[in-house]
């Protein structure tokens, strides 16, 4: 089971990839956050984090490199989307 912690501040989006992942075999979303520290706080929930490439003061960066640095098995997506 790949499991996916969601980052993203907009919760409507994070509700709609987990209700996407949901339908997925061996794929759970184990948790969404709105903000890199709740993400950092609960980073070895997943052995992935998708975070949005929209958050904050450069947020997805951030939490990369966080993730780069303390967790370096965890995989690291950044979605990125557009009108």
């Amino acid at each position: 089971m790949i499991r996916v912690l969601l980052v993203n501040d907009i919760t409507l989006v994070s509700n709609l990839i987990a209700a996407l992942l949901e339908g997925i075999d061996d794929i759970a979303a184990v948790g969404s956050v709105t903000t890199v520290e709740e993400a950092l706080d609960r980073i070895r929930d997943g052995d992935v984090v998708l975070v949005s490439a929209h958050l904050p003061d450069e947020g997805a960066l951030r939490l990369t490199r966080a993730v780069d640095q303390s967790a370096p098995g965890i995989k690291v997506l950044v979605l990125g989307l557009t009108e």
